[in-house]
């Protein structure tokens, strides 16, 4: 198979988990602002947690799937600047608990988020 593919589908994933992210953002904090004031709505609201919760973790199962397709396709090994991306991959997996269990810290979180894929896209483009 083609590699491109993987990388178009790879980006796909990323912009997935973000989109995961910023949805998971947005009902965390709506929950604990209170704003949702009867029953149905919370139970929409969690539904809609669990949604987005299994869309971030297969955005996450993706971008390591294509990834090492990637790396199997083009040969690669395991250079630095990938098992960089590894690190950045855990980082990224593990920070939905803070999305979901701290939603006041929602803008600290964003911030890290960002810089932590700026990290990996620097990693990618200067290797």
């Amino acid at each position: 198979m083609n590699p491109h593919v993987f990388k178009i589908i790879h980006v796909l994933s990323v912009l997935l988990l973000f989109y995961a992210f910023g949805a998971l953002s947005s009902l965390s904090a709506e929950a604990r602002e209170g704003t949702t004031n009867n029953r149905t709505a919370d139970n929409a609201n969690a539904y809609a947690k669990r949604i987005y919760k299994a869309l971030h973790g297969l955005a996450l199962l993706l971008i390591l799937l294509t990834g090492l397709a990637q790396m199997h396709l083009l040969k690669t090994g395991f250079p630095v600047w990938i098992q960089v991306k590894m690190g950045v991959w855990l980082l990224i997996g593990g920070s939905l608990s803070l999305v979901v269990r701290r939603p006041h810290w929602r803008s600290w979180t964003w911030a890290l988020l960002l810089a932590i894929a700026a990290v990996a896209v620097t990693a990618a483009i200067i290797h």
